[in-house]
């Protein structure tokens, strides 16, 4: 769970013997990032060693609400991606305001939601020097 709170952290791996609680562990995991409402979306898939990447892209739309219009893999990993691409863009804003108290209400540089999109979920820092947007 700290390694879920870590914001230096973008991937975290269990691995091991069949049997061991890999599984049962990555599904309290994830009640619990639920729970805890630790994201605005919680996708859990289970990947083999030979992965099916119909069924683990279907799996993640599902939970996203997406439908495919294309049945090709490559295709389907492109729409998942522009989906979560626009989840990290929300977040990345959603972030950026929770760190300066009252953005909202302050006068931003128009440039300042035009870095956070590019930033694509990256943390970012306001400093007021001369209105300079820092990352």
């Amino acid at each position: 769970m700290d390694a879920l709170r870590d914001p230096n952290l973008n991937k975290i791996g269990v691995y091991g013997m069949g049997g061991v609680g890999k599984t049962t562990l990555a599904k309290e995991v994830h009640r619990q990032a639920i729970e805890e409402k630790l994201f605005d979306e919680v996708v859990m898939v289970a990947v083999n060693q030979t992965p099916e990447l119909r069924r683990i892209q279907s799996e993640i739309a599902d939970v996203l609400g997406l439908t495919f219009d294309v049945e090709e893999i490559p295709g389907r990993a492109n729409r998942l991606y522009e989906r979560l691409k626009k989840e990290k863009d929300e977040e990345a804003w959603s972030l950026f305001e929770m760190t300066l108290a009252d953005a909202k209400d302050s006068e931003l540089p128009p440039i300042a939601t035009e870095v956070a999109k590019k930033c694509a979920g990256l943390p970012l820092l306001y400093t007021h020097s001369g209105d300079r947007l820092a990352k």
